[in-house]
């Protein structure tokens, strides 16, 4: 899925997206970062915290993974509506960023693999985290 029908998808602010846009990230950049992530996350979070732009940085990888963690919610068979309520936290937690800083972006970073990971599931209002 490309990320600009991601951000339509979960409805994101018009002016965040514009933000994400403007990130001079390429693609070796992105898939080295999101390798880090598999592997450690909290080496990823170090790593992107120590930028300047790290809010909306944070959006643009976790919206980029987001894009790829469709295809499992595909193959499990889960609907594109839990899909979208799902990731719809992104959208959530860049207007708390917004409110709390003025900056877009992701501030509440550290428990977001679990929606790449397939982990938590939200329907609605109600979020169900899956156990093992």
């Amino acid at each position: 899925m490309k990320i600009e029908r991601f951000f339509k998808g979960i409805q994101m602010m018009p002016e965040a997206v514009k933000e994400v846009e403007k990130l001079p990230i390429s693609e070796e950049e992105y898939q080295k970062k999101r390798e880090l992530f598999q592997r450690d996350k909290y080496s990823f979070y170090k790593l992107i915290r120590r930028e300047k732009d790290f809010r909306i940085r944070f959006l643009y990888f976790f919206s980029r993974m987001a894009c790829e963690t469709y295809l499992n919610y595909k193959k499990r068979k889960i609907s594109d509506k839990i899909y979208w309520d799902t990731f719809y936290a992104l959208t959530l937690w860049c207007e708390n960023s917004y409110r709390k800083y003025k900056e877009y972006g992701i501030d509440q970073y550290d428990w977001f693999f679990r929606h790449i990971e397939c982990k938590i599931f939200r329907l609605g209002r109600l979020e169900f985290e899956k156990r093992k």
